[in-house]
């Protein structure tokens, strides 16, 4: 739905897609959502995939607010900062918001609801994983259920 999303306000969207492939800052209604706001909105994904910052609603969340929405997937893959709602929320605000994934694949930073929370407040929010893979790389780091680092 939005690719780059400077101060963008985005309220009661939604977005079903087949398939989202990229490199980074990949998301199923947001790909980089900067000091965006985020409420009531929906995406409901199959295959979604990219390098980093790859997350079900917004690849990369940076100080964005996101209120009571949700993502739904069945299968994201990453090699970093992967999530089932949000990849890279860097200092993101997340609240009543929930993630469900069939299989989340990546090698590090990987997380149900957020792949990586930096300075990140989550409250009230949930995430229903089936599969939570870390790849076959060694060093592999970070792999939460809810939240990855």
């Amino acid at each position: 739905l939005v690719g780059y999303g400077y101060l963008a306000t985005i309220d009661s969207s939604s977005a079903s897609l087949t398939n989202i492939n990229g490199d980074s800052n990949v998301g199923g209604l947001v790909g980089y959502g900067y000091l965006a706001t985020i409420d009531s909105s929906s995406a409901s994904l199959t295959n979604i995939s990219g390098a980093s910052n790859v997350g079900g609603l917004v690849g990369n969340g940076d100080s964005a607010a996101i209120d009571s929405s949700s993502a739904t997937s069945t299968n994201i893959n990453g090699d970093s900062d992967v999530g089932g709602l949000v990849g890279l929320g860097n200092s993101s605000t997340i609240d009543s918001s929930s993630a469900t994934s069939i299989n989340i694949t990546a090698n590090s930073n990987v997380g149900g609801l957020v792949g990586n929370g930096i300075s990140a407040t989550i409250d009230s929010s949930s995430a229903t994983s089936t599969n939570i893979n870390a790849g076959s790389n060694r060093d592999n780091d970070n792999i939460g259920g809810l939240v990855g680092t």
